[in-house]
């Protein structure tokens, strides 16, 4: 084969394969578009695709989770201002109440001193009171022996007297201190029979005190 009919069937094969490529290219690919036409679609795909994802469920679960989170993380905050609140309260209560227990101990210690010396008065008092007590009985003791020794009549004249002038609880001790002869002799001179009654009464009552 010569060389000119090579370089023919050559050429020939180069238009067939451009041809056949043109024609593939053609046939397969989409027409293009507009650059006004392809933004507007562009546009028109993005707010479709956004208005899927907001529909979708999973965007709804995800709205409803962090719904949730929002209002725990609010309860939590509330809980946590409550417990701050009643933490102070009780701080404030506990400041009060040991302020209140050095209030109280200081107190005590001021009246330390006074009470002591109001147990002191009344002990005192009291070693006064039996002090009387004892000395007025050995006054009574006396005046009974001295009645018991005078006449009846003279006696009886001398506790009369006392009980005229209210002192008929004195003359009941004295008559108390005698012997029970000797106030029977002295009371059968009264010539009031209503005040032996009397006298007899309270006698009885001095003697149950002392023996009680």
């Amino acid at each position: 084969m010569s060389g000119k009919k090579l370089l023919i069937i050559a050429f020939a094969m180069a238009v067939v394969s451009f041809g056949g490529t043109f024609f593939l290219t053609q046939m397969f690919s989409e027409p293009a578009l507009p650059k006004e036409t392809d933004e507007a679609a562009n546009a028109e795909i993005r707010a479709e695709a956004l208005a899927k994802v907001k529909l979708t469920p999973k965007s709804d679960q995800l709205q409803a989770l962090i719904l949730i989170v929002t209002e725990k993380n609010v309860a939590l905050d509330l809980r946590d201002r409550m417990l701050n609140k009643r933490e102070k309260r009780i701080e404030e209560t506990i400041k009060q109440l040991k302020r209140d227990a050095q209030t109280l101990d200081d107190l005590r210690t001021a009246l330390t001193a006074p009470v002591l010396s109001l147990e002191k008065a009344i002990l005192d008092l009291e070693e006064s009171r039996v002090l009387i007590q004892k000395t007025e009985i050995e006054n009574i003791q006396r005046t009974a022996k001295i009645c018991e020794k005078l006449e009846a009549e003279k006696g009886s004249k001398i506790l009369e007297g006392m009980c005229t002038n209210n002192q008929t609880n004195h003359a009941a001790k004295i008559l108390s201190f005698m012997s029970d002869k000797g106030a029977a002799k002295i009371l059968g001179e009264f010539t009031d029979t209503k005040l032996v009654a009397e006298l007899l009464e309270r006698m009885k009552r001095i003697k149950q005190e002392g023996q009680g």
